[in-house]
């Protein structure tokens, strides 16, 4: 005699395979995030001459994941990155910094493997060696061989961008934690690492520091805050940590601005939220704020796509990162190409930066 199962047992069944497979998925993504699961990355680093032809390759292997985050020229011509590392497919990140001589190879790779987390901002300083600072807080000295002077930690404090005083000292830029939300920071460190002064911007709300400028007219710093929710906020602040002017654009989207000084003042490039009325949605589209040299608003224009991309020292700017496409664009200020560079045989999946180079040429910073 055959047994039959009935419908009743056959939805049974169905429940209780796709309860099994719930718990399992839930057990596996719990157990990845637990243990700060990372995909399997190398870093690529791409030299091109002022021309855009390709000078060369160094691919960054780890076995298993390395990033970095940034990329800085020293005055000898060298290349200081910074980032992390894994060394289990599913494991631990640690602040890591590599110093690439001109022609790409590798003189020093120093793996902080006391040290949790990642490089968030990486600068060259006066004594020829480097400031790291890492998203758990910790600022570190390094020699001219990265290898570890001394280091400070400031808890709940990351630094996206450093600048060097005259002193030797660092002015740090990024966010702080209060009650577990970050709100826009800057902080002064003298050469010892000693805190000189400390400014959280509450009043600004939720958000970080994307970018900081000396200011060659006025002195201090100008510096770029974006919204957690969108908004950016331009200010200045001087040699003791106070606001002298402020400028906010609250309908800036937060994701990539651009901000440089020009000839005759100062460029903001971003993306703003408009509603359109017609079709009751709402568009992004982006924009250029032209400043004047006293910080003054000239002119508010509309602008095509193509100039957001990487600026350079020339004024105008690098395309990379186009979809399904390799292919590297340098367009003049008035966005006229001047050449392109076809990188489809480099293995990469993104670029992180563009920077030029102290030679006229470009270096690219991809993963």
């Amino acid at each position: 005699m055959v047994n039959k199962i009935l419908p009743s047992e056959y939805r049974f069944l169905l429940f209780l395979a796709v309860a099994v497979s719930v718990v399992v998925a839930g057990l596996l993504l719990f157990s990845m995030f637990q243990l700060d699961y990372e995909p399997n990355r190398d870093i690529v680093v791409i030299k091109l001459d002022p021309n855009g032809n390709l000078e060369w390759v160094r691919r960054i292997m780890a076995g298993f994941d390395a990033t970095a985050s940034s990329l800085v020229e020293t005055s000898e011509g060298r290349y200081a990155l910074g980032g992390q590392i894994t060394h289990e497919r599913i494991g631990r990140q640690h602040p890591r910094v590599v110093i690439l001589a001109p022609t790409g190879e590798i003189l020093w790779d120093r793996q902080l493997e006391e040290t949790k987390g990642e490089v968030t901002s990486l600068i060259s300083t006066s004594d020829g060696g480097y400031a790291a600072w890492t998203d758990y807080g910790k600022l570190m000295r390094l020699n001219q061989r990265a290898d570890l002077r001394w280091n400070r930690t400031f808890p709940g404090v990351i630094a996206r961008v450093m600048v060097e005083t005259e002193e030797g000292g660092i002015i740090a830029a990024g966010s702080a934690q209060i009650n577990e939300k970050s709100y826009p920071s800057v902080e002064e460190l003298d050469g010892q690492g000693n805190l000189v002064w400390q400014n959280i911007s509450r009043e600004i709300g939720r958000g970080e520091v994307r970018w900081i400028l000396k200011d060659e007219d006025e002195g201090g710093y100008i510096i770029g805050a974006s919204g957690k929710l969108g908004g950016i906020f331009v200010s200045g602040i001087n040699q003791t940590g106070h606001f002298t002017w402020m400028i906010s654009f609250n309908d800036a989207l937060r994701n990539s601005p651009i901000f440089r000084a020009t000839p005759d003042g100062y460029s903001l490039i971003f993306w703003e939220e408009k509603k359109d009325q017609a079709n009751q949605r709402t568009i992004s589209e982006p924009f250029e704020i032209i400043l004047d040299k006293n910080k003054n608003i000239i002119e508010k224009r509309s602008i095509t796509d193509r100039r957001l991309g990487y600026p350079t020292i020339d004024g105008g700017y690098i395309l990379a990162d186009q979809p399904s496409s390799k292919w590297i664009l340098k367009m003049d200020i008035n966005e006229t190409e001047s050449w392109a560079t076809d990188l489809n045989s480099i293995n990469y999946w993104g670029i992180q930066s563009v920077t030029s180079t102290s030679d006229g040429g470009y270096i690219i910073l991809a993963y």
